[in-house]
């Protein structure tokens, strides 16, 4: 017996290598990574780690730079942090950095899993900073550096993304090359599919996140040329203590791989951009629409005085187009369309206001919809309402309201207050402090519709109609 079972275990060995023994896929993933920055002598290679931003981190960085560039308050955003290369003009005394220029022919890799199950991740290089001296379109005689913070491109979402895992992207591992280089990402994509082999891990894990130079980008290392980030999103864990374990240790481990020698430019093709145009039209459901903010405003003026409507605005910056126009994008992606509102006063205890609008997430396949609460002052995010926290709210607030159109739950009417009615589930307490918005500083709205199933990004321009804000004071 203990013969037949040594003679298996070496039959198993000659076909299978040492992976029989070689442990769990994420130990796996750790040896090719370490082997794999063993494998580059004709590189330089430096390690650096993907840190997670919260809302909570927003009171560090808006006393750097009083701001904290309208984050999304329901997307946790995975920042790569890398060292500054030999030779790269370096703008911080810290070892890594999450802003960095780029050689055309160097590359940062990311190994490691993707997030447990949510409802959205993704994956983005971002244009952050150009030169002044650099921009499109206008006649600047300057000298500092201009935040775009454009995407370059589709994002690799969670409904893209080569895992391995078949229909399943989440706790999968995965491997990102980030490059502007076609000969960089060929090199590296055969010594990593090796490797991959080797380990006994799926080759079909391996995504590139195109830096297209040819936009154009000012690539490498001198002062005048842009700075860039790679960032992750993720929103919406399906087990919350699963999600905070990832984020506080995801394990992604992050490689900056710079050619020893010149630069040498290669660039990989622009790519193609995905239609964002589905055909939803929201556009019937505007009566009704119209007629549910009359009849709020009526209700609510009689217990509480004057009213005012305000529009939201769609906002649907490009990337491409933001860089070619030389306009901020204020670090949008093409995977949501956004409407924004003005900055609006609450003064005191007894002001509130009424947002009446379309659950897009009713009308088009989406993966979520939120509104976004901001202090506006600071362009900080607070809170986050998802869109199955507006289902019911007209029959909650509106009984008596019968549409002509819509199924009473594709619209939907939410209080912002800093005082909630007890037992109210529609209504949102704004609070005061760090992380909240004191009474004489303004509030703003972000109403964000994320990933089109069908189509496989954002919904296209017009395609969820904003919704209004009615204030009451």
């Amino acid at each position: 017996m203990r013969l037949i079972l040594t003679t298996a275990i070496i039959i198993a060995v000659v076909f299978h290598g040492f992976n029989i023994f070689a442990g769990s896929p994420l130990v796996r993933l750790n040896k090719l990574a370490s082997e794999f920055k063993q494998s580059l002598p004709d590189y330089w290679v430096g390690e650096g780690s993907v840190e997670f931003f919260l809302p909570e981190d927003c009171i560090e960085i808006i006393e750097k730079v009083g701001n904290c560039q309208g984050n999304n308050p329901a997307s946790p955003y995975g920042i790569v942090k890398v060292p500054f290369a030999t030779g790269e003009f370096q703008t911080s005394f810290e070892s890594n950095t999450f802003v960095y220029r780029m050689r055309p022919d160097e590359a940062i890799v990311l190994i490691g899993f993707t997030p447990p199950k949510a409802e959205y991740f993704s994956f983005r290089s971002y244009l952050l900073y150009r030169d002044f001296q650099n921009l499109n379109q206008r006649n600047i005689d300057s000298i500092g550096r201009f935040l775009i913070f454009a995407s370059l491109g589709d994002s690799l979402n969670h409904k893209l993304i080569k895992t391995g895992g078949g229909d399943d992207p989440f706790s999968q591992p995965m491997i990102l090359i980030s490059t502007a280089s076609r000969q960089m990402d060929g090199r590296l994509r055969l010594k990593l599919e090796k490797l991959l082999n080797r380990f006994d891990l799926p080759t079909d894990i391996i995504n590139t996140d195109v830096i297209p130079e040819q936009l154009p980008l000012h690539l490498g290392y001198e002062g005048d040329k842009d700075s860039f980030s790679l960032y992750m999103r993720v929103a919406f864990f399906d087990d919350e203590q699963a999600g905070r374990e990832y984020i506080d240790n995801s394990g992604l481990i992050a490689l900056r791989i710079v050619p020893n020698g010149e630069a040498v430019s290669d660039p990989l093709p622009i790519p193609e951009l995905r239609n964002r145009v589905s055909g939803v039209d929201e556009n019937p459901l505007l009566p009704d629409l119209d007629k549910l903010v009359s009849m709020v405003k009526g209700k609510f003026e009689t217990e509480s005085g004057k009213s005012s409507v305000y529009n939201l605005h769609e906002m649907n910056f490009e990337g491409y187009d933001c860089i070619e126009n030389s306009n901020p994008c204020l670090g949008g992606n093409r995977d949501a369309i956004s409407n924004i509102s003005i900055p609006i006063l609450l003064p005191d205890e007894n002001s509130f206001l009424m947002i009446a609008g379309i659950n897009h997430a009713k009308t088009a396949p989406l993966t979520y919809t939120t509104m976004s609460v901001m202090n506006a002052k600071k362009i900080f995010g607070i809170e986050a309402i998802h869109n199955t926290k507006l289902e019911g709210s007209v029959g909650f607030y509106m009984p008596e309201f019968v549409p002509s159109v819509a199924k009473q739950d594709e619209l939907y009417i939410y209080k912002i207050a800093r005082n909630c009615e007890e037992g109210n589930p529609y209504c949102l307490e704004i609070q005061e402090g760090e992380l909240g918005i004191g009474k004489g500083e303004t509030i703003m709205f972000i109403e964000r519709n994320y990933l089109n199933c069908d189509t496989i990004v954002g919904p296209g321009p017009g395609e969820a109609i904003p919704p209004k804000l009615i204030t009451f004071r």
